[in-house]
């Protein structure tokens, strides 16, 4: 594996508001993704002082670079669905591949991950057991997709970088057992839902449902459709749908549908919808006949194309505007 330089970063006493803590590189909207050898293998034996002396530095500068955002909460809005994770890996003198990982966002809790946890491999799972009371008595639990040990903490500070840091190398020295008999590697990566502009061509689900939920909506992810979010908005409540999958980025969608429904008595929903479809605009109506024939369902609709690049701005004013036709258009 190729060894990549690290970058030094200065961790400050204090957090500087509105200030960048991190490398100009490392800078919100950027794809980055780098790997690099934090302890390199040897024959001779190394004590666990030596080994700490090695890889403590390089790794709490990582940490740090993955933990800390310069992101002042003015702009939290455009940092929704901002990722970093940092996998630290090594091969245990078992042979067992494991890893610890840190997964980071912006204002929210950092979840660290080690793994592996439970497995259909016997010797996987019989690893997985050796490892499972140091690490339950040090908070953790299986969890999340993986079916890893997993703990979730508090929105890190400057100042917590170097704890989360000596928490994963005990975790590597102590509770996986690295020696230094082989490589210590580690993977960066950050992503983002915005490009340097701005602006987003395609979004995810849980990316969507986060922000409805930041800009004030009581938002839910659909348990029947895993293409839908639930929203309501004061007694109103409506749906958004994802479609036209992004091929380049599989979970994400280039257009957002949004949908709401309401009845009205039958001789004054045909013209509801009819003052709706014959105005050029966006929203589109469609009525049922509910049984009885006494009452019908009106379901507005009008779609978000993202594809040639939006702002998120332009995304929440679209589904205002849409809420606020819906509310003139209720008898």
């Amino acid at each position: 594996m190729q060894d990549i330089e690290i970058l030094e970063l200065e961790v400050p006493e204090q957090p500087l508001a509105g200030t960048s803590n991190v490398p100009p590189m490392f800078a919100p909207h950027r794809a980055i993704n780098l790997d690099g050898v934090l302890c390199c293998a040897q024959r001779t034996e190394r004590r666990r002082e030596q080994l700490a002396g090695i890889i403590l530095k390089a790794l709490t500068e990582l940490v740090a670079q993955v933990v800390l955002w310069s992101v002042g909460s003015a702009d939290a809005d455009r940092h929704v669905g901002d990722t970093r994770f940092l996998v630290i890996t090594l091969n245990t003198g078992s042979g067992t591949d494991a890893y610890v990982q840190i997964w980071s966002a912006p204002f929210e809790s950092l979840v660290m991950e080690v793994g592996p946890g439970n497995r259909r491999d016997a010797l996987l799972q019989a690893f997985a057991d050796g490892i499972r009371e140091p690490l339950l008595d040090r908070g953790f639990a299986i969890g999340g997709a993986a079916d890893n040990y997993e703990k979730v903490l508090p929105p890190p500070s400057v100042k917590d970088a170097v704890r989360i840091a000596r928490e994963i190398l005990a975790i590597l020295l102590d509770v996986l057992k690295y020696d230094g008999h082989t490589d210590l590697a580690y993977r960066f990566h950050q992503a983002s839902i915005l490009e340097d502009s701005h602006v987003l061509t395609s979004i995810d689900r849980q990316t969507l449902c986060k922000l409805m939920q930041r800009w004030g909506f009581e938002a839910t992810l659909s348990t029947d459709v895993s293409t839908v979010i639930k929203v309501s908005s004061w007694e109103l409540k409506f749906q958004l749908q994802l479609a036209v999958p992004n091929p380049e980025r599989t979970s994400n969608f280039r257009e957002i549908h949004c949908f709401a429904n309401f009845t009205s008595p039958a001789n004054e929903a045909t013209s509801i919808a009819e003052k709706v479809n014959g105005r050029p605009y966006l929203m589109k109506a469609h009525v049922t006949t509910l049984p009885g024939a006494l009452q019908q369902k009106i379901r507005l609709s009008v779609g978000i194309n993202l594809a040639g690049g939006v702002t998120l701005d332009h995304i929440r004013a679209q589904i205002v505007e849409f809420l606020h036709a819906v509310r003139r258009l209720q008898p």
